[in-house]
C-alpha cells in the first residue's frame, strides 16, 4: 500500500511538466501551421566567375571523381553573364528551407563553363575496339552532381553544360579557392561500363564557347606510386 501511494505521488509530481508540454505544443501548432520555425530564404546568385582551367578531381567522401575548376573572377565578365543567363530564362537564384531563425547561409555564385564539346582519351587499353589514346567519350557520362540526367561526353552540345552551382563560405574561406562544397556541386565523370573506363587513365578535353581549350590529364596509379617512393627517399 505504501509503495502504491509513492508511486501514485510520483506521478503527480510529473503532470504540471506533461501539461506545460502538452500546451506548448498546441501553441506552437497555432502559430507555426507549417512547421515550428520552418523559414524559406530566396538566395539570388551573387557573381558569376569564368572558367579557366580544370583539372580531375576525386572526392573521397562520396568516390566521385568530377572536373575540378579553376576560375577568375571579374565584375565585368559577371555583369553581362548574369545578363545573358537571366535573357535566356535561366534560374539564378536557389530556395533554402531552415527550421531555425537567422540562418548561416554562404553566398551563392556560379562557375560559367559554356562548353562545346568534350572529348575523352584512354591512357591505356581498355579493349581492342579502344587502344591506348583512342576515344571513349561513349564510355563516360557526365552529369551534375545530385542529377539524375546523365549524358555521354560525345553527345554533349552546346547548352547541355553551361553553369555549375558554387557556394562561397564568407566566414571560414580556404586558402585557395575559398570555396564551400565545390566538388558536391561539380560536372560529375561516371564511367557507363561494357568496357569501364579507368577513370585513373584517362584525358579530357574541354572546348568552350570563349574559344578555351582545356585539357585535364589525371595520373596513373604507377606515377601515383613512384611519387610517393621519390618523396620517401627525399
Amino acid at each position: 500500500m505504501i509503495d502504491y501511494f509513492r508511486r501514485t505521488m510520483k506521478h503527480l509530481k510529473l503532470l504540471p511538466i506533461i501539461l506545460l508540454l502538452s500546451s506548448c505544443s498546441l501553441i506552437g501548432d497555432l502559430l507555426f501551421p507549417d512547421g515550428w520555425g520552418v523559414s524559406e530564404y530566396t538566395v539570388n546568385c551573387r557573381d558569376i566567375y569564368k572558367v579557366s582551367g580544370t583539372s580531375i578531381g576525386y572526392n573521397v567522401s562520396d568516390r566521385k571523381y568530377y572536373l575540378k575548376p579553376q576560375f577568375t573572377t571579374d565584375k565585368r565578365f559577371s555583369l553581362e553573364s548574369l545578363k545573358y543567363y537571366d535573357s535566356l530564362g535561366t534560374r539564378l537564384h536557389f530556395i533554402v528551407e531552415t527550421n531555425g531563425a537567422n540562418p548561416w547561409i554562404p553566398d551563392l555564385v556560379a562557375l560559367d563553363w559554356r562548353i562545346l564539346k568534350i572529348e575523352a582519351i584512354t591512357l591505356v587499353e581498355l579493349d581492342k575496339s579502344h587502344p591506348v589514346n583512342s576515344s571513349v567519350s561513349d564510355l563516360i557520362y557526365l552529369r551534375e552532381n545530385w542529377s539524375r540526367d546523365p549524358i555521354k561526353l560525345s553527345e554533349i552540345r552546346y547548352g547541355d553544360a553551361m553553369l555549375q552551382k558554387h557556394w562561397v563560405d564568407k566566414s571560414f574561406p580556404t586558402k585557395d579557392t575559398k570555396d564551400v562544397g565545390l566538388a558536391q556541386y561539380s560536372f560529375v565523370l561516371e564511367p557507363t561500363g561494357n568496357p569501364t573506363v579507368d577513370l585513373d587513365n584517362i584525358e579530357i578535353h574541354i572546348y568552350t564557347a570563349f574559344g578555351d581549350h582545356f585539357i585535364a590529364r589525371s595520373e596513373t596509379k604507377e606515377q601515383e606510386e613512384n611519387e610517393k617512393d621519390n618523396n620517401s627517399i627525399i
